[in-house]
């Protein structure tokens, strides 16, 4: 791909790859017979049996989830009441150690509920460094109990509180849904970028939505196959720059609005549908911020509105992920870093140096419930995958086998609906870009 020279000594990134630490690399940013006589069930009659022995297996699953998640819910509701009677209200850190076999997110399990139970008792957690209180949690384990235990220190005094939980009555916490698969689902393919998409569902008329760089497409699934309805010309009065990004926002009032660097466009509210360009640098929808896009680049500023209480770094990709009473940043800076927003501090993130620059979040009925989707580190003559990761403790943690793609990953957005995303590749061997529907599957 074209890269532009920054005026810094830099390369311009692409669209969603992150170098590897190879020298000649460069920055790219980035869907039999049955026996019928005596003595021998017919084929009805077994396929009877077995649904009912399946859905009483699983009826008997999901109550012993549900067990199982009352047990720890309980465990750290209690704990949480134990150190605050020691500590009350005021600055603490806290921190986590795993001595069990238990996984990083069984761990985050346990981690998660305990900071919402101490927020919501007024302790406010903070870095070792400035609080005035250390807690330090110990998940370990004997032969019949889980044991989780908090070492707490205040000054010189320190004082040891736990509680434990019985592995019988715990089963293995989220160790059923620990285990996830990214499933890819192909939807259409063509000659020309595709810089994102959208489904629109309206009772049985299924529609998509395809963004490139001179035109939106509608079109209409017949028969499995996509079929041309009608395409939007997009008017613009600047140049788009090499590396050219866009984004669909679907909208309350009217369908939809696209972005692109120095354009908006906007969709009629119903049929027949029309569509409007203006040339305008209006920040792009982003979450709960909006983000200023340096349309002469191919990247964010770091300028957000309404803002979130400090100066981002200029970005690729952002993601968040829901922490208790406050929100996870994360940001794939241009620097080549991922750093977090807590709320208090700007933080680089270990372990990220393999990462894309393609970073969304993505809700799943898994693990910790909102896992992140990441690219990998690569240029645009490599093929790609996607990772999906949790942060626990401030430390990444992989929870399922990596997606092989085709070819570099050219865009990478999240769907409307929160839990499913889009991704565009360029295929190596085909040149086409093909673009996929992706969602997280548990219990693979």
């Amino acid at each position: 791909m074209t890269c532009a020279n920054n005026g810094a000594g830099q390369r311009e990134l692409g669209a969603g790859r992150r170098p590897t630490e190879q020298p000649a690399r460069h920055w790219h940013y980035r869907g039999a017979e049955i026996m019928r006589g005596t003595g021998y069930n017919s084929r009805q009659q077994m396929q009877k049996i077995t649904r009912v022995v399946w859905l009483l297996a699983a009826a008997l699953a999901m109550v012993q989830a549900a067990v199982a998640a009352s047990e720890w819910d309980a465990a750290t509701t209690r704990l949480a009441a134990q150190i605050v009677s020691l500590i009350g209200p005021g600055n603490a850190s806290l921190t986590f150690r795993n001595l069990s076999p238990l996984s990083p997110s069984e761990v985050a399990a346990i981690r998660v509920p305990l900071e919402t139970q101490l927020r919501a008792s007024g302790v406010q957690l903070r870095d070792p460094g400035s609080s005035t209180s250390e807690i330090q949690v110990t998940i370990s384990e004997n032969v019949h109990e889980w044991l989780i235990v908090a070492e707490v220190r205040q000054g010189p005094d320190t004082k040891i509180v736990m509680t434990a939980v019985e592995k019988t009555a715990s089963g293995a916490l989220t160790r059923s849904g620990s285990v996830m698969a990214i499933r890819k689902t192909f939807l259409i393919s063509q000659s020309e970028p595709i810089l994102d998409a959208a489904v629109v569902e309206s009772g049985n008329i299924r529609n998509l939505l395809v963004l490139s760089g001179s035109a939106i497409a509608l079109y209409e699934l017949n028969s499995g196959k996509w079929n041309l309805q009608q395409s939007f010309p997009i008017a613009h009065a600047g140049i788009f720059p090499a590396d050219l990004r866009g984004k669909i926002q679907m909208a309350q009032d009217h369908l939809f609005d696209a972005y692109l660097p120095g354009v908006n466009c906007t969709s009629s509210a119903g049929a027949p549908l029309a569509v409007s360009c203006r040339d305008t640098d209006d920040p792009w929808p982003l979450g709960t911020q909006k983000a200023f896009f340096n349309s002469a680049r191919n990247y964010f500023t770091g300028i957000l509105a309404p803002g979130m209480g400090t100066q981002a770094p200029p970005f690729y990709s952002a993601a968040t992920l829901p922490r208790g009473n406050y929100t996870l940043w994360l940001f794939a800076a241009i620097d080549g870093q991922v750093v977090s927003w807590d709320g208090v501090a700007l933080r680089a993130i270990p372990g990220t140096s393999n990462w894309g620059s393609d970073m969304i979040s993505m809700k799943s009925s898994c693990g910790l419930g909102t896992q992140l989707l990441v690219t990998a580190a690569g240029d645009d003559t490599t093929t790609d995958s996607l990772h999906a990761y949790e942060i626990v403790d401030r430390e990444p943690n992989e929870v399922a086998s990596a997606a092989t793609m085709d070819g570099p990953v050219t865009a990478l957005w999240q769907n409307a609906d929160g839990s499913s995303a889009f991704a565009v590749v360029h295929n190596l061997q085909t040149g086409q870009y093909d673009a996929y529907n992706v969602t997280i599957a548990c219990n693979q």
